[in-house]
């Protein structure tokens, strides 16, 4: 089968060197090769696909051979994929098999009538006709228009003068008004149909208001989010809390820091409540701000003792009563809510969180 395959490939005529000619002087001690070499080139008569090309062809080629047409060998970026991979992903139903022509499918042809599905040649003659009859009509106007002569349309651009004649057929056709280039308004361009080319009109898209609606609201959401609005226009609600309502903690250090200089001005504000160890809670008892002050205060008071005990060998500078406050879930999800923190704690928190705020920017 491999031999007639070969003969069926046809022949080629192909010329290689084949033989190399050295003259050696075997009667010289050094340099005994001439300097004269001869090529013999000859040309031979072998198949376009040999025996061993059909013999070990390697997987995914192929070797098309049809009468009176070269032979195609697919190898390399021309292979073609097996067979077996792409009927691979089936569909697994035991007692059936599927193949492309029976794939199971929701539809039916009794769903499609191939009649609506013809467009109307009729209209589209109409339509091509009554264009044909003002091409002539046009085409003097557009001469008179522009002051030309028959010699200098044909020496301007034809698919220029083409669109401006058939810009105007189409005028005509569907009473399209054109004004002066001053008084030309956006209304008066809703009622023009789109057309292409060839002068057809395309299907007018019907714009989704709601959903045009909804981008646009979330739009001005995302910007209403983003204002810089607190700690005099450095802080965001979006540096506070996500527009899906999760938390920020970058800025805890910054609340926290601004909580503690304020402290004080929370006491006496409405709608707080501020403990013996300084933690700050609502009227509604939602911890706020947690501090270390009681968590922390025998490790406080063991450090004190150990500065004054002389037989510890501790040693402190200044006062070593230091408390730590860290700022809830809830107080930052407070302090998004706010429009402004002008009002909070007499305004000594926004005062406090615009100088914090500083610091950590310069760190």
């Amino acid at each position: 089968m491999i031999d007639t395959l070969v003969k069926m490939s046809g022949t080629t005529h192909e010329a290689r060197v084949d033989q190399k000619t050295v003259t050696r002087d075997n009667e010289r001690l050094l340099a005994k090769n001439e300097g004269k070499i001869s090529y013999t080139m000859a040309t031979k008569e072998r198949p376009v696909i040999q025996f061993n090309d059909f013999m070990f062809i390697e997987a995914r080629n192929s070797i098309v051979i049809k009468a009176g047409v070269s032979p195609i060998w697919n190898r390399n970026e021309t292979a073609y994929p097996m067979s077996w991979r792409l009927f691979q992903n089936q569909i697994s139903l035991p007692g059936k098999k599927f193949s492309l022509q029976t794939i199971p499918t929701n539809s039916s042809a009794k769903d499609f009538d191939v009649r609506k599905n013809q467009p109307d040649f009729f209209h589209m003659l109409e339509q091509r006709l009554e264009q044909a009859r003002a091409a002539d009509v046009m085409k003097k106007a557009y001469l008179e228009a522009y002051g030309l002569t028959e010699t200098d349309l044909i020496r301007l651009d034809q698919n220029v003068v083409a669109d401006d004649i058939m810009h105007a057929i189409n005028s005509q056709l569907y009473n399209i008004k054109h004004r002066q280039a001053g008084e030309v308004h956006v209304e008066a361009m809703e009622d023009v149909p789109d057309m292409d080319e060839f002068g057809n009109i395309l299907d007018a898209a019907i714009e989704n208001t709601e959903l045009v609606q909804e981008a646009a609201k979330a739009q001005n959401q995302q910007e209403m989010h983003q204002q810089k609005r607190y700690a005099g226009g450095q802080i965001s609600r979006e540096d506070l809390v996500s527009i899906g309502g999760q938390v920020n903690r970058q800025l805890d250090k910054v609340l926290a820091e601004a909580y503690a200089e304020s402290q004080k001005y929370f006491e006496d504000a409405p709608g707080f409540r501020v403990n013996d160890d300084g933690e700050l809670m609502s009227d509604t008892g939602a911890m706020y701000v947690r501090t270390s002050k009681g968590a922390d205060r025998e490790d406080i008071e063991s450090l004190e003792n150990a500065e004054t005990d002389t037989e510890r060998r501790v040693y402190g500078e200044g006062d070593v009563d230091e408390v730590f406050y860290e700022v809830t879930d809830e107080f930052i999800k407070y302090l998004a809510d706010l429009e402004s923190w002008q009002d909070l704690a007499g305004g000594r928190f926004e005062q406090c969180a615009k100088r914090a705020y500083q610091l950590k920017m310069q760190s």
